[in-house]
């Protein structure tokens, strides 16, 4: 996990989605940087299945692909982002707004559909050295 700067507020809520419910967590803050993750530092990020079970990308990965086969009506839209954001990394492009995380536990505010989709290409795939940034609000 490395540091790269500080992020303004604006640079944050940017990326956060529309609903006010969800900037004003964003609002509370104090600060977030900007934070490069590798493969192993996504899957430590704590995610939360449709389901509601909690836990890491890493240790729920194998249930969020079954999931996107599923039969839940959620699911074809999710399979469809998922698949799109992996396609855009294979392509060596990064992703147009950086996921949001909070905490210590580094909890998913906002880009599971995007930090999943990296875990699963940075691994499955064998990519050494791929990285995503994120906002974070931690500062080095």
């Amino acid at each position: 996990m490395q540091f790269v700067r500080a992020a303004t507020i604006e640079e944050v809520l940017a990326a956060s989605p529309e609903d006010e419910p969800t900037r004003d967590v964003v609002r509370a803050r104090s600060a977030f940087g900007v934070w490069s993750l590798d493969a192993q530092d996504l899957g430590r990020i704590g995610a939360q299945l449709p389901s509601g079970k909690m836990g890491t990308i890493s240790t729920l990965f194998a249930e969020w692909s079954a999931w996107l086969r599923s039969s839940d009506a959620r699911a074809p839209r999710s399979a469809a982002l998922h698949s799109g954001f992996v396609h855009l990394l294979r392509q060596g492009q990064a992703f147009a707004v950086r996921p949001i995380i909070l905490g210590d536990a580094m909890q998913i505010h906002d880009g599971r559909h995007r930090l999943v989709a990296a875990f699963e290409f940075f691994t499955e795939r064998g990519c050494r050295g791929g990285r995503v940034e994120v906002f974070w609000d931690r500062i080095a």
